[in-house]
């Protein structure tokens, strides 16, 4: 989970660089991250992301310039899209962007995002998991609706079959790795369809 937020946090910065470097203290560049849950699994998530932006983001050497932030929410019904909104009326500066550390969290903040008369347009997002939403979102070319421009997907099909293939190797007497690595994927408009057909990203 760590490794493949990380890998959302570069492909996010090589999409924003530009803006990221060109902001100062006066004006600077914030992230609002929302973890979806106080699980390992969210904790991961968030933390993967964080480190390595910032990490990235401090090459820059401009202190001041840049901020993420951690906002831990739970599964209840609306906590995800009260963290979007409470990311636009920040008393010192709104954020610029938004990561979304599950599925959960994208599909609450997809309809608020959609049916906003643009109040996020100028807002960009970046995801984690899959499902129809996000699809749908990163395909959007509606500029009234801040752009999803990516998500980080960990090859499902591949989980289950491995696991699988490593119980029967067990029952079987055979060699099993007792730690199988499963990198996360960047998808985007540029790739999503093929990611689709290879069964890492899925509707639903």
């Amino acid at each position: 989970n760590r490794a493949a937020a990380a890998v959302a946090a570069e492909k996010f910065y090589e999409n924003q660089k530009t803006k990221i470097e060109s902001a100062t203290s006066d004006n600077p560049y914030v992230i609002c991250i929302i973890q979806h849950d106080s699980s390992q699994t969210g904790i991961d998530r968030a933390n993967g992301f964080k480190d390595k932006i910032d990490e990235l983001a401090a090459t820059q050497k401009k202190d001041g310039t840049f901020e993420s932030y951690i906002e831990v929410k739970t599964n209840k019904d609306g906590d995800y899209k009260a963290a979007l909104q409470a990311s636009q009326t920040r008393g010192n500066k709104n954020a610029d962007a938004v990561f979304m550390c599950n599925e959960g969290v994208v599909n609450e903040c997809q309809p608020e995002v959609f049916n906003s008369n643009g109040k996020y347009k100028d807002i960009v997002f970046c995801g984690f998991d899959a499902g129809t939403n996000q699809i749908n979102w990163i395909k959007s070319t509606d500029s009234n609706v801040g752009k999803l421009i990516g998500s980080v997907a960990q090859d499902s099909y591949s989980i289950g079959y491995k696991a699988v293939e490593q119980a029967a190797f067990a029952v079987e007497g055979k060699t099993i790795t007792k730690k199988v690595g499963i990198p996360g994927t960047w998808y985007d408009s540029s790739n999503i369809d093929e990611m689709i057909e290879s069964n890492i990203v899925y509707t639903g």
